[in-house]
C-alpha cells in the first residue's frame, strides 16, 4: 500500500489557482471536519461516470501557450526537409522554395501562442469525429476566410477514427475541406474530450482514484472511442473506511463549508501529513446541495513549480457547464491556458452513424490511401487521368506521394497537387 502510495506522489505535480472567474474564498465554518463515507464516495463516482455512448458537441475553444521563436520554427523546419530530402528532390526549385515557406508558416501558425479553435466533437461507441477550424489563422488564409463565409464549408478539417471493424475496415481518415483533399490512414486523432466538463479531468484526481480503486475491479478497453475513461471502476470499501478514519497512510481527508464566490459549497480537502517530504493535497469545491456540481479543483505539491488549475461556471439544466478553463504548468515553468465556451450540448444526439462517420467524399476531393495495404491514390477529379494505373511509373509516383501525405505540414503538398490540377483545367 505505501508503494501504492508513493506511485501517486509521483502524480501529483499539479498546483491549482482560481482565475476564472475572480471568485473569492470565505470559510463559513471555523474548523474543517473528517470527510463521510459518502461525500468521498459521491467524488468517486464523479471520476468514474461512463462516457456517454453517444454525443455531439459544439464549443470554441482558445489555447494560450508560450510562442515558438524564429530560431525554434527554423530547427523544426530543417528536421522535416531532411525527413523529405528525397521526396522533395523530385520537386522544382520553385517549388522545393514554396514548400519551405509553407513548413515555416504552418509551424508557426501551429506554435504561435494563441489559438482560437472552433470545434465539433461527436461520439458514438467506438467511432469517433472531430470537427475543427482555426479562427486564429482566418486573417492570414483568406481563401479559407471566404470559403468559411461564403458557407462553402463548415470546418477547415475533420478528423474521424474508427475502432469497430463491424462499421468499416478502414481504421480512420481526415479530410481537408479547403483544399478538397482527404486521407485514409491508421493514425488516431487525439479526441478533445470536452465531455470531460461533466466529470473530473483524470491529471487532476488521479492519485485520488489510485488510493481508493479496488485493483479487481480495472479492466482494459472501453466501449467507447476515447482515451481516458474509468467507467465502471469500484471504490474499495476497506480503503474507503480507512481513509474517512484517518487510518490510511500518507493522507488525510476533511471536510469544510467554504463560500465561492456567492456559491455555497464543501471543499473537500485530500492532503499527505504536514511533515511528509513530498506534500501535496487536492481540494474539490461542489455545490453544498448538489455534490454532482462541481465549481472548482484545486491541488497543489509544495516542491513542484507544476500547476493545473480547472474552474467550471454557468451550468445548464443537465448540470453541464457553459464554461470552463483549465491553467496549467510543467516542471519546466512553460505555462498552458484553455478556455471553453460551450455552444450546443447533445448527450443524446439522434443522427446516423454512417453520414457522420462514413468514409464517404464529394467527387471532386483528391482522396488517398496511405495505409500499408493501400499506398495510392483512389479518386482524382481529373477526368484526364485514370484513377487505378498498375504502370511503374505510376506506382512510383503513388509511393512519393503516400510519404509526403504522411508529413506532419499536409496542405504544402495538398496545395501543389491541387495547383497542378487547376493548370491543367
Amino acid at each position: 500500500m505505501l508503494r501504492c502510495l508513493s506511485t501517486c506522489h509521483a502524480f501529483l505535480l499539479f498546483a491549482f489557482i482560481l482565475t476564472y472567474p475572480r471568485q473569492t474564498i470565505a470559510a463559513i465554518d471555523e474548523a474543517p471536519r473528517r470527510a463521510t463515507a459518502q461525500e468521498v464516495r459521491d467524488l468517486f463516482d464523479r471520476l468514474t461516470m461512463p462516457v456517454p455512448l453517444r454525443l455531439r458537441i459544439q464549443a470554441e475553444a482558445e489555447f494560450i501557450e508560450q510562442a515558438w521563436t524564429d530560431e525554434q520554427i527554423l530547427k523544426e523546419v530543417i528536421r522535416q526537409e531532411r525527413i523529405m530530402e528525397k521526396a522533395d528532390q523530385r520537386l522544382s526549385e520553385n517549388e522545393r522554395k514554396g514548400l519551405r515557406d509553407a513548413r515555416f508558416n504552418a509551424i508557426r501558425n501551429s506554435h504561435s501562442g494563441k489559438k482560437h479553435m472552433k470545434n465539433q466533437e461527436w461520439l458514438s461507441g467506438k467511432l469517433y469525429r472531430l470537427d475543427q477550424t482555426d479562427l486564429s489563422t482566418l486573417l492570414s488564409d483568406l481563401d479559407l476566410a471566404a470559403k468559411i463565409k461564403n458557407k462553402e464549408i463548415q470546418y477547415h478539417m475533420t478528423f474521424v477514427n474508427i475502432g469497430d471493424s463491424g462499421f468499416t475496415n478502414v481504421s480512420g481518415f481526415r479530410a481537408n475541406h479547403s483544399l478538397m483533399s482527404a486521407t485514409m490512414n491508421t493514425s488516431r486523432q487525439k479526441p478533445l474530450e470536452l465531455w470531460q466538463a461533466l466529470t473530473i479531468e483524470p491529471k487532476a484526481a488521479i492519485g485520488f482514484l489510485i488510493t481508493l480503486v479496488d485493483t479487481n475491479s480495472i479492466s482494459v478497453g472501453s466501449t467507447n472511442h476515447v482515451d481516458t475513461s474509468f467507467a465502471g471502476w469500484k471504490i474499495d470499501p476497506e480503503k474507503l473506511g480507512a481513509m474517512v478514519e484517518q487510518r490510511m497512510p500518507g493522507w488525510i481527508v476533511t471536510v469544510r463549508e467554504v463560500m465561492l464566490g456567492s456559491n455555497r459549497t464543501k471543499c473537500l480537502l485530500m492532503q499527505t501529513p504536514p511533515k511528509s517530504p513530498d506534500q501535496a493535497q487536492f481540494e474539490f469545491y461542489s455545490d453544498y446541495d448538489n455534490p454532482h456540481r462541481l465549481y472548482k479543483i484545486h491541488a497543489q505539491r509544495s516542491n513542484a513549480p507544476a500547476y493545473f488549475t480547472s474552474v467550471r461556471g454557468d451550468f445548464d439544466t443537465n448540470g453541464f457547464p457553459r464554461q470552463w478553463r483549465t491553467e496549467s504548468q510543467d516542471e519546466k515553468g512553460r505555462h498552458t491556458t484553455r478556455i471553453v465556451t460551450f455552444n450546443e450540448v447533445d448527450l443524446n444526439p439522434d443522427f446516423d452513424d454512417r453520414d457522420v462517420f462514413g468514409v464517404r467524399f464529394p467527387t471532386n476531393y483528391i482522396v488517398a490511401d496511405i495505409t500499408p495495404s493501400g499506398k495510392q491514390i483512389i479518386q482524382n477529379p481529373d477526368p484526364r487521368s485514370k484513377v487505378i494505373n498498375t504502370s511503374a511509373k505510376l506506382q512510383a509516383r503513388r509511393s512519393i506521394i503516400a510519404v509526403i501525405i504522411m508529413l506532419l505540414v499536409l496542405a504544402p503538398m495538398l496545395f501543389i497537387m491541387r495547383k497542378r490540377h487547376n493548370s491543367k483545367a
